[in-house]
């Protein structure tokens, strides 16, 4: 669901004053938010603002929130630049920390064989899902119920593809190995 303005205040006021009253008004909401923001700078953070519409909604309303305060987003869609805006594309992870991230993933998830894998065993996942750290953590969750080459397979039929299409690819194969109890659980988070 896209987030909007009255959520995201509602969660800022909450975080910033635990006791305030959710219930007030939409304005009188802002204005506490926006006194807390005044008297003492914050960083809030809004993450995976995924929809251009969301945006469009929200800077507007966003930039009244900052001086002193600043505000981070992050996304996988630029919006269009302007003069209070600094756009800061990260690039994909190298090689050499993909493979660090396989390895965490793997000591986190007390998966050895990931773990003590090494370098030339891990190529073979960077090469098809690159350094995305979101996809290669999707494919750790992968190699807990299938072989690795079964994995690659699966993947490199999305290889090739924009992002979007490799995530929904992923979670495709993910959600088909789940048993309905599972798929249950997964839809009501």
């Amino acid at each position: 669901p896209a987030l909007d303005f009255a959520t995201l205040i509602d969660e800022v006021l909450h975080q910033l004053d635990p006791q305030a009253n959710l219930l007030a008004a939409a304005p009188v909401k802002l204005a506490a938010v926006q006194q807390h923001l005044r008297q003492q700078p914050h960083l809030l953070v809004v993450d995976n603002l995924e929809t251009v519409a969301d945006y469009v909604t929200l800077l507007p309303d966003l930039r009244a929130l900052t001086r002193p305060s600043k505000i981070l987003i992050t996304t996988r869609h630029l919006p269009t630049q302007s003069d209070d805006l600094f756009c800061y594309p990260l690039p994909e992870l190298s090689a050499a920390d993909a493979f660090q991230l396989l390895r965490h993933e793997g000591a986190v998830r007390g998966f050895a064989p990931l773990r003590q894998a090494t370098d030339e065993q891990l190529q073979p996942i960077y090469q098809v899902v690159g350094g995305n750290p979101l996809a290669l953590k999707l494919v750790v969750g992968q190699l807990r119920v299938l072989p690795l080459a079964q994995v690659l397979h699966n993947l490199q039929a999305a290889q090739g593809k924009k992002i979007e299409a490799l995530y929904t690819y992923i979670y495709w194969q993910s959600w088909q190995l789940l048993d309905e109890g599972s798929r249950q659980l997964w839809l009501t988070m």
